[in-house]
């Protein structure tokens, strides 16, 4: 008893006196094909999960490359503003910015400069990069 398996048939060579032996070899494994419906469904979704761990990999990988230039872009900023001496400030409620002296930790803006001197009227500024929204 022999155990043989054919990948693929493009045909075959044979001595004169083995030929029809051989094409009954050749018409056995053509005959003996068939597809395993079975089996394909089960490699399609092997496929298909393998396809999806892929995708997720990739944006996983992504998100992460993202996160890594907004920090380095963010060190960056933070870097420039110990060099010039200042900060870059945004009020929280108004979304407005500026720039100011890097003399202090914290910064205010007076909300109603008509307001009497004795009610304090402040609305404290964010340091960009620094301080926590």
């Amino acid at each position: 008893m022999t155990n043989w398996s054919v990948a693929s048939i493009y045909g075959y060579f044979a001595k004169p006196e083995a030929e029809a032996e051989a094409r009954e070899a050749v018409g056995h494994a053509l005959a003996s094909w068939k597809v395993n419906a079975q089996w394909l469904a089960m490699d399609r979704k092997f496929q298909a999960v393998d396809a999806e761990n892929a995708i997720r990999t990739m944006q996983e990988i992504s998100a992460l490359q993202s996160r890594t230039f907004e920090s380095s872009d963010k060190i960056a900023r933070v870097r420039g503003d110990l060099l010039s001496g200042t900060f870059r400030v945004v009020d929280p409620t108004t979304g407005e910015t500026a720039t100011v002296k890097a003399t202090s930790n914290y910064y205010y803006r007076v909300i109603d400069p008509n307001s009497p001197p004795v009610e304090v009227n402040l609305q404290r500024l964010l340091r960009v990069d620094w301080d926590p929204r």
